[in-house]
């Protein structure tokens, strides 16, 4: 009986020490991923102010552009008259 007792304490033991070692094995490899993914999202916090001014300069370029191609339009219409493209499909076959 004392045999039994003592293999089911050792199993007990066994068990307690296996489990810490599954939860120390967890913690080095689940450790160096949770870094590194806290730095990652640092560097996108970071990036994104940066970005978004870029985007911003850009897309006034654009709208700059196109504000000032429609100017020209109708500056051009001013002067010229009416331009505008026939819209009229002479491109198909009359029927």
């Amino acid at each position: 009986m004392a045999t039994t007792a003592t293999s089911g304490v050792s199993a007990l033991f066994s068990a307690l020490i296996g489990a810490k070692g599954l939860a120390l094995a967890g913690a080095a490899l689940l450790g160096p991923a949770f870094g590194a993914a806290v730095l990652v999202g640092g560097a996108c916090i970071a990036g994104s102010g940066k970005l978004y001014r870029w985007e911003l300069v850009k897309t006034t370029a654009e709208l700059e552009a196109a504000l000032a191609a429609v100017e020209a339009a109708i500056r051009a219409m001013d002067i010229f008259g009416d331009t505008r493209p026939h819209t009229s499909n002479s491109f198909l076959p009359e029927r």
